[in-house]
């Protein structure tokens, strides 16, 4: 059965189809294109801008380098184990690798392995989708030292620990033992996952890919109250209303919506009804579920017991953090208040408020970090921002001379903060794949296509797609071994000792090791 998601995804790459079949049919180059591109990365950005590319021409030549032994990016390491609908994007990436004109290398870093000087002399054109490596910090007092006691954690951390990510610090083990309130600074959709895998019932997650060690630790969780606290006002609610009605509904589980703090819904009442689609039914869901439970039409039953509790916060900023002897945190939050001329913005007033909690989760967005090699190939990079620059048409800037370098692009996070959801990626995919063509028709490109290269890239050693197939049914044989979708690895040994593995024999015995220690 094709999800939903699945299906607003085929919906729009078809949409482009179409429109890529007209505007082949209007172009004066009637020539099929067979430049080289290459692809940096493995996500979402990625693989649609591929996919557009070969709908628009199907005779390029596409090269994926992927840092990880494992494809996938985004949807594999930052998609919530229980949104497996979100997930099935990865069949685009798997469509693509049947292509006989599409190569997918693994476990291949470039700036490192393989340079970008190296890739300009082999490709006609780049593109840089690797997305983000780091998160936001808050930078006040108190921060370093609660990431030093393991009560502060970023919501990077916390996603690694529950989706297995190779990167992941064995360091940050996260024991929610003696965590009752657990508090999120900031509510995007990350935010609102972490909030509804603390609160919902371990068992819609057991069968999932999530990592055995996230589902022990859930298991044992003793939170019982999670403050989803952000800067800004309602009307600016960072997350998706999708993620929202997913934690409201776990009043069916005993999980209870208390309450909104810090701005009177009554007072924005005039602003809503102004507002665009997507503002006035967030706050529209906020609203009926805070109605009493006879004013509701439901189509589930709600627990009559609660034991659980989540609530909005709103116009508050962490300002400083301090510990007790319990190891508990006291958070100093600034009180904010909205700009009269501008109702988007807020300001901060002289007002502290002051929230006593177990755990605090930063999830303030991600960024990026540039290639070790950009530097000598001009590429402007924004260090503060965390992002490739560019023209605001996916084509990079140079550092020395701020116009755009030709034949070189960046599409994902990588160029938005971390902005925007995987499905926002088929549309940007789309632009950009028009861009490279336009400018690949034009001979805007990195080498013409008739130059010789006596500096080709021995591509054999590399990893390859087939290593990763190996990969993918060892993790899904395990899985269904013990009752779950996969069981991810997450140590790059093991995963090596998989792909060189050579009879049935020695996965066996890998698949026997692995259970040995979940036990």
């Amino acid at each position: 059965m094709v999800s939903c998601y699945k299906r607003q995804s085929l919906c729009l790459l078809k949409r482009h189809h179409h429109r890529s079949l007209l505007t082949r049919h209007l172009s004066t180059a009637e020539t099929p294109l067979t430049s080289k591109i290459a692809i940096v990365g493995t996500g979402p950005s990625a693989f649609y801008t591929a996919h557009s590319l070969l709908r628009s021409q199907p005779n390029l030549q596409l090269t994926f380098f992927e840092k990880l032994p494992t494809p996938f990016g985004l949807s594999r390491y930052g998609v919530a184990p229980d949104h497996s609908e979100v997930k099935s994007c990865e069949s685009i990436l798997v469509e693509l690798s049947q292509n006989r004109n599409v190569q997918i290398y693994t476990n291949v870093e470039i700036g490192k392995d393989i340079s970008v000087k190296e890739l300009k002399q082999n490709f006609h054109s780049i593109v840089f989708a690797y997305g983000t490596s780091e998160e936001v910090r808050l930078r006040v007092e108190g921060e370093e030292q609660g990431h030093s006691k393991g009560v502060i954690l970023t919501s990077r951390e916390f996603v690694d620990w529950y989706n297995g990510n190779p990167l992941w610090d064995s360091n940050k083990a996260v024991d929610l033992s003696t965590v009752k309130d657990v508090t999120i600074i900031g509510n995007g959709n990350v935010a609102m996952d972490i909030a509804r895998l603390l609160l919902c019932p371990v068992e819609q997650l057991a069968g999932t890919d999530i990592m055995d060690r996230a589902v022990g630790g859930l298991r044992t969780s003793a939170v019982e109250r999670v403050n989803i606290v952000a800067r800004r006002g309602i009307l600016q609610s960072a997350f998706a209303t999708k993620e929202l009605r997913e934690l409201i509904q776990l009043e069916q589980h005993g999980v209870k919506f208390e309450s909104v703090e810090g701005q009177d819904l009554g007072s924005i009442a005039g602003i809503v009804k102004k507002a665009d689609r997507v503002i006035k039914r967030k706050v529209e869901t906020i609203v009926n579920a805070l109605r009493p439970l006879s004013e509701r039409k439901l189509k589930y039953q709600v627990s009559e017991k609660f034991d659980k509790f989540w609530n909005l916060q709103y116009l508050k900023s962490p300002t400083a953090f301090q510990f007790n002897e319990k190891n508990q945190i006291q958070v100093e939050f600034t009180t904010n208040a909205i700009q009269l001329d501008s109702p988007m913005k807020v300001v901060p007033t002289e007002t502290k408020q002051y929230h006593t909690t177990d755990l605090v989760i930063t999830s303030l967005g991600y960024k990026s970090q540039p290639l070790p090699d950009f530097p000598v190939n001009n590429i402007s990079f924004n260090d503060k921002t965390g992002t490739i620059t560019t023209n605001g048409k996916y084509q990079i800037l140079n550092s020395e001379t701020n116009e755009p370098l030709e034949g070189l692009y960046a599409t994902g996070w990588l160029t938005k903060e971390s902005k925007g959801a995987i499905l926002n990626q088929v549309g940007s995919g789309m632009a950009l794949a028009e861009i490279i063509v336009s400018d690949l028709q034009k001979g805007q490109m990195l080498r013409r296509s008739d130059e010789h290269n006596s500096e080709s890239l021995d591509l054999n050693k590399l990893t390859t797609w087939k290593d990763w197939v190996k990969l993918d049914t060892f993790e899904k044989q395990l899985g269904q071994d013990m009752g779950k979708l996969r069981v991810k690895l997450q140590d790059l040994q093991t995963m090596k000792q998989v792909q060189d593995a050579d009879s049935e024999l020695e996965l066996d015995q890998l698949k026997k090791n692995i259970t040995q220690r979940s036990n």
